[in-house]
């Protein structure tokens, strides 16, 4: 499935129809299932992107429970884009 992100004049992107505000400072977009989740990615939940703080299985690696900054637990079922923080050697040089 293609997720397609479409500059709206407010500086927010649409997602499907679903308005975002821009992404977090130093991070970069990736499609993340819950088991490949890090503590300290962002998640757009509530209308806001929301940095994992800390988080804990539950019914095996396809559901992953959240501890969200300023929101706390929440249930990912599903692959979600999410928002990496960009950390020396995570992006790739191409020559």
């Amino acid at each position: 499935m293609a997720v397609y992100y479409v500059r709206a004049a407010s500086g927010m992107s649409e997602d499907n129809g679903v308005q975002r505000p821009p992404a977090p400072a130093n991070t970069t977009p990736e499609h993340c299932a819950p088991h490949d989740m890090q503590v300290g990615d962002y998640v757009f939940v509530d209308g806001r992107n929301r940095r994992v703080n800390d988080m804990r299985g539950r019914g095996g690696a396809s559901v992953r429970v959240l501890i969200l900054e300023g929101y706390g637990p929440w249930t990912m079922k599903t692959a979600a884009l999410v928002y990496r923080p960009i950390t020396r050697g995570s992006v790739r040089r191409i020559a």
